[in-house]
């Protein structure tokens, strides 16, 4: 019954959802509504929409989630009001109903509804936006979850943070190279840094907004380090036989084209001899641990045979080639009529004189 006072009603007097036999919408009568149908239909999804998580069918998971933050825990230690509880949750995994664990919406409303029933405090830290003591997802799991969903599509794609081919497995994999720090690391090279930025991206929601999702992506953004910091962090992590300190890996990598761009959005994974190439590569023998040897190899100072200069194919010229006139071209079918214009003309003449 404690879980149950949690959901809207109008038996309460006030304007929240909750018409009787509702189908949708988060509310005490839409939930009776699916526990009846589960019973008269036999059909157990219905007990899914039924539940304290409304399986977003009973209001939507956010709707839920930021309801339940403020009814159940009391407020959030990060959202100042609904929007800003509202933009972090759009940026969340759903995950699976029933979640206990992993990224995502549904594993912070199953701690939610754990603090519902034993009125204990700590489920709600579990629930919240960074989840306390890893229960929702390690630190590289809330960067790369909020970095992938959050930051690529505010970039048009641009945004993505250089993690790979933009997918959260490949995110955490380059993530777990990373120096740890904390959060209150602001300009560092560390992952500390990196999640202060995201999250400020988020719950400050401004026009700032990719700055920081750029200060939290691979590179750092110039702000959470930049290309040769973060390139030569992995590399004494992930290939530690190509250099034997930070120092020497600095050094070299400075001769690396791109090494000082601006532009932290030039994340690319084209066989050129730069930066950006090397980067890829060296996050590469993360996340393709079975082919790490040959990313290594790639991100090497010679680039390994990829990370080169790519060599022209005999016979090309660098040079486009002129492009053809059509006024300059011959045009068969009037050359043709004329060669017969003039025969007919010289046969005419022929039978004239005769």
């Amino acid at each position: 019954m404690d879980r149950c006072s949690y959901h809207p009603s109008t038996d309460t007097g006030n304007d929240l959802p909750g018409e009787m036999h509702a189908t949708g919408g988060d509310s005490v009568q839409c939930r009776i509504y699916h526990a009846a149908a589960a019973f008269l239909l036999d059909d157990s999804v219905h007990c899914v929409h039924s539940s304290f998580e409304g399986g977003n069918v009973c209001g939507t998971y956010c709707d839920n989630y930021c309801n339940y933050q403020d009814t159940v825990c009391d407020g959030s230690a990060y959202f100042a009001d609904e929007t800003q509880c509202q933009r972090a949750c759009a940026a969340m995994n759903d995950g699976l109903d029933g979640a206990t664990d992993g990224a995502s919406v549904n594993c912070r409303l199953y701690h939610i509804s754990v603090a519902a029933t034993l009125s204990d405090p700590v489920h709600c830290t579990h629930a919240d936006f960074r989840s306390a003591e890893g229960a929702c997802g390690s630190e590289c799991d809330h960067l790369c979850e909020f970095s992938i969903n959050f930051c690529s599509p505010l970039g048009g794609g641009d945004g993505d943070g250089g993690w790979g081919s933009g997918t959260q497995e490949h995110c955490v994999a380059i993530c777990n190279s990373l120096p740890v720090g904390t959060v209150e690391d602001t300009a560092v090279n560390t992952l500390g840094c990196r999640n202060y930025h995201i999250d400020f991206a988020i719950l400050d929601g401004n026009a700032d907004a990719l700055d920081h999702c750029q200060h939290s992506g691979n590179a750092g953004g110039a702000q959470c380090g930049d290309w040769c910091d973060s390139y030569c962090a992995q590399q004494l992590e992930v290939c530690p036989s190509a250099f034997e300190t930070n120092d020497a890996c600095l050094a070299a990598c400075e001769n690396f084209d791109g090494f000082d761009s601006d532009d932290y959005t030039l994340y690319s994974a084209d066989s050129a001899d730069n930066m950006q190439c090397r980067l890829y590569h060296v996050g590469a023998s993360s996340f393709d641990p079975d082919n790490a040897a040959a990313h290594c190899d790639h991100s090497s100072t010679d680039g390994g045979g990829v990370c080169i200069v790519q060599p022209t194919i005999a016979g090309e010229s660098s040079e486009p080639a002129p492009e053809s006139s059509e006024a300059n071209q011959p045009n068969d079918t009037e050359e043709t009529g004329s060669v017969a214009s003039l025969m007919f003309f010289l046969l005419a003449l022929t039978f004239t004189l005769l």
